[in-house]
């Protein structure tokens, strides 16, 4: 995915622009990410009190040789939703991580452009007087450490360090990110299945080569398009031309418009893990089943696959056009499900053994999202 032109006038994220990209972020998380109130919140306050804004650095104008660190929000959507956290919680794990490398970080990128975890390094980054860089590493939100485009390049998640709300931390080395995932999980588990999490250190040279770009910026229009699209007739066409707009190249497909009947959700194994039904505005005709692990995986039409991982699979009100979570999703709301393609890095065969559906342990095989449309 590609952003817009308008990239130069964000250069500077002040409060009213960090509102916007929790907005698109929110539509990117694919229902994952965390809550984005909660970070709204806590940058709200950040800005408040330090009188500071971050800085947004394209990738290209990144210095090969800085230091970046990526930081994040690490557990289960529904346990972050209650799990409050102050600024010195979010640091002390980038702090400890620093003192590990022996330097300090030049800048800081996320590690996915979803919901609360697309804040979690402009938070940082205007705290610390650092630079966030305008990428990611997933374009989307995904549920485990070595689902990341710097993990497909071969950048190593390790050391990375892990760190909860009483300063309680582990530092941990793995030679390979999936394993790495495993330890993650039950360090947060143990944690409470909330935690930060300061990871994948790279030169600024790496980042460059591995990193999705223009991904902030790209959020910042796509929260535009939404704004826009809520206060129209038709909303969620206008969300979908909004979408179209403000990323070239971008497929959207709109894959169903109807009612939530049925909602199955479970924390378990570190992750929001379940099903939704969705059936036509009448209760009859065709159904719709939408699977998630954190993110939403999975979406078939009478049991034939409309769109699957790691194409986005977005659940909006049908109203409004605001993106719903994967935690706040009820019995009886009226929504429409938007099918969006990936970043092409995600398409490979490789990628495919990481975020494809057989990744999580579903049978479907992968298809893009445009040839489904046309099945």
């Amino acid at each position: 995915m590609q952003a817009s032109d308008k990239a130069d006038s964000l250069r500077r994220l002040e409060i009213d622009h960090v509102a916007r990209i929790a907005l698109g972020a929110t539509l990117l998380g694919a229902g994952g990410g965390g809550d984005p109130y909660i970070s709204l919140l806590a940058a709200r306050q950040i800005y408040a009190d330090g009188d500071r804004a971050a800085d947004l650095i394209p990738l290209a104008e990144l210095d090969d040789e800085a230091q970046v660190i990526c930081v994040a929000g690490f557990g289960a959507p529904t346990v972050e939703k209650e799990r409050l956290f102050e600024l010195p919680h979010l640091l002390h794990g980038m702090r400890t991580l620093e003192q590990h490398l022996g330097r300090k970080a030049d800048a800081l990128i996320a590690a996915e452009m979803g919901g609360f975890n697309a804040l979690v390094p402009i938070m940082a980054a205007a705290a610390c007087g650092l630079p966030v860089i305008d990428g990611d590493g997933m374009g989307r939100a995904f549920p485990e450490l070595q689902m990341t485009s710097f993990s497909l390049h071969g950048i190593s998640a390790s050391p990375f360090v892990m760190t909860d709300e009483h300063r309680d931390t582990v530092l941990c080395r793995s030679n390979d990110n999936g394993k790495g995932e495993r330890l993650a999980r039950a360090i947060c588990m143990g944690m409470g299945l909330f935690c930060f999490l300061a990871a994948y250190p790279m030169t600024g040279r790496e980042a460059k080569r591995v990193a999705i770009a223009d991904t902030v910026t790209l959020a910042h229009a796509l929260g535009g398009a939404i704004e826009s699209a809520r206060s129209g007739k038709s909303s969620i066409e206008a969300l979908m031309g909004g979408i179209r707009e403000s990323a070239q190249g971008i497929e959207v497909a709109r894959l169903f418009d109807g009612k939530v009947v049925d909602v199955w959700r479970s924390t378990e194994r570190g992750f929001v893990i379940g099903w939704l039904d969705l059936a036509p505005l009448n209760g009859a005709g065709q159904k719709v089943r939408i699977e998630f692990r954190n993110e939403y995986l999975a979406c078939t039409l009478d049991g034939k696959p409309r769109a699957l991982t790691p194409d986005l699979i977005c659940l909006v009100d049908s109203e409004t056009a605001e993106p719903i979570p994967t935690p706040d999703v009820r019995y009886g709301q009226r929504v429409t499900a938007l099918g969006l393609s990936c970043d092409p890095v995600f398409r490979t065969g490789s990628a495919l053994q990481v975020v494809g559906p057989q990744a999580f342990g579903m049978d479907y095989a992968y298809r893009p999202l445009e040839e489904l449309g046309r099945a």
